[in-house]
């Protein structure tokens, strides 16, 4: 079985839907609010597929959206190219190439696909649930790939000069939508993506669900073996990396308490500019603070630093971890099952939403982290080890809905 191979994707019908009003984020950044804005833009958003008030309903809508022509089947299979073209925070203007492919699925070091991040059992077993009851994949996993030679996005550039399927704006980023029928040039690239590893750069948990459907079906076929993924290639077109900054909702210890210890490990100079704070933050890997109306610059001490010796180097090298160890744990009592339970922090890579959530009492303080480097990550990924619980936040995020897979599909036509 090739590993990397075309697909018979579901779209939607670009004449019976605007693609701008039915497509979504991934599940896992979509808000309460912004579900429900999600749901009053369109009958047939793919939020009631991803969040559905139940997973019979989503499978009742899946089949009924099919049979009604809002989705279409292709032919052949196809791979497809989606081209995106954003702004970074920063002012650049970026292109980006990616590849929807279905990529043969491999366990975690038996194979060469890569994951840097835990799942969760819950959100696992609601995954497992949706895709057992519809039979298809809504959300791509996320990929980083590497090919030195370019030839895969040189192939992919190429079919720009034909007619996009779809070309649409959404939320700051112009998407562009191609496909690659089954033959040669589809072929050549599953030829080159034959040996190249892949690092999971977002949607750990929905490929541990394809991993455990897999496991659990039987049936005809060999749908079940393969899971749907979006591929970038890393040096050519790699994504932006955004930070994660840390909202604390509470802690075990009490705030003043807290606020000591950190200037334990911590040198915590006062700050009156947030642009130079931000400044330093991303340029010399510091941290920031955000109390009480205050900003401070923190740097860890020798004497903390000293406390992380212990630790692989590359581990050492990943701001997360770091804040995880001196500030989260050390200082506030914060451990990763505390993280992980959701009920002491909140993730966010907008430092305002950081800051405003303590302005308005919601949270103690916000932690303002700078963002991690792909090559960390991919270190940290390849020597089996995982980082803790929202390290990264690749930026743009490939859409759902915009083409899906059936893991149970139907034959070819003939």
């Amino acid at each position: 079985m090739a590993r990397v191979r075309p697909f018979r994707g579901v779209r939607y019908d670009p004449y019976k839907v605007k693609m701008a009003d039915v497509v979504a984020p991934p599940y896992d950044i979509i808000s309460p609010e912004l579900r429900e804005e999600l749901l009053k833009r369109s009958p047939f958003n793919v939020v009631r597929l991803i969040l559905p008030e139940g997973y019979r309903r989503a499978a009742l809508l899946w089949r009924s959206w099919l049979e009604e022509g809002v989705l279409l089947r292709e032919d052949r299979p196809c791979l497809y190219v989606l081209r995106d073209t954003f702004s970074t925070f920063g002012g650049r203007r970026m292109t980006r190439f990616g590849l929807l492919a279905e990529v043969r699925l491999e366990p975690p070091g038996e194979g060469k696909v890569f994951p840097h991040e835990r799942t969760f059992p819950k959100v696992r077993e609601d995954r497992l649930n949706l895709l057992r009851a519809t039979g298809a994949q809504f959300s791509p996993v996320f990929g980083l790939y590497e090919e030195p030679e370019g030839e895969v996005e040189g192939l992919m550039k190429e079919v720009q000069a034909e007619p996009p399927l779809v070309d649409y704006e959404d939320g700051g980023v112009r998407r562009t939508l191609w496909r690659i029928p089954e033959g040669p040039v589809a072929f050549r690239i599953s030829e080159r993506l034959e040996a190249p590893p892949i690092l999971i750069a977002d949607g750990h948990h929905r490929y541990e669900t394809a991993l455990a459907y897999r496991k659990e079906y039987g049936g005809e076929g060999d749908g079940h073996e393969y899971v749907l993924m979006y591929l970038v290639d890393v040096r050519s077109s790699g994504p932006v990396v955004l930070p994660v900054h840390r909202i604390v909702l509470r802690a075990p210890v009490e705030e003043d308490e807290a606020f000591a210890r950190l200037g334990r490990s911590f040198e915590l100079s006062p700050s009156e500019d947030l642009a130079r704070l931000w400044e330093e933050v991303e340029r010399d890997g510091a941290f920031g603070l955000y109390r009480r109306g205050r900003l401070y610059r923190m740097r860890p001490m020798q004497e903390a630093e000293d406390a992380l010796k212990d630790l692989p180097p590359f581990w050492r090298r990943v701001p997360a971890a770091v804040l995880q160890a001196l500030a989260l744990e050390g200082a506030l009592g914060i451990t990763p099952d505390m993280v992980r339970s959701g009920e002491h922090l909140r993730f966010t890579p907008d430092l305002w939403e950081a800051m405003r959530a303590v302005d308005e009492g919601e949270a103690l303080m916000a932690f303002i982290v700078p963002p991690t480097e792909i090559e960390h990550v991919r270190m940290v990924a390849e020597a089996g080890e995982v980082m803790p619980h929202k390290s990264t936040y690749f930026h743009p995020k490939p859409p759902s809905g915009l083409v899906m897979r059936e893991v149970r599909r139907p034959p070819c036509p003939r």
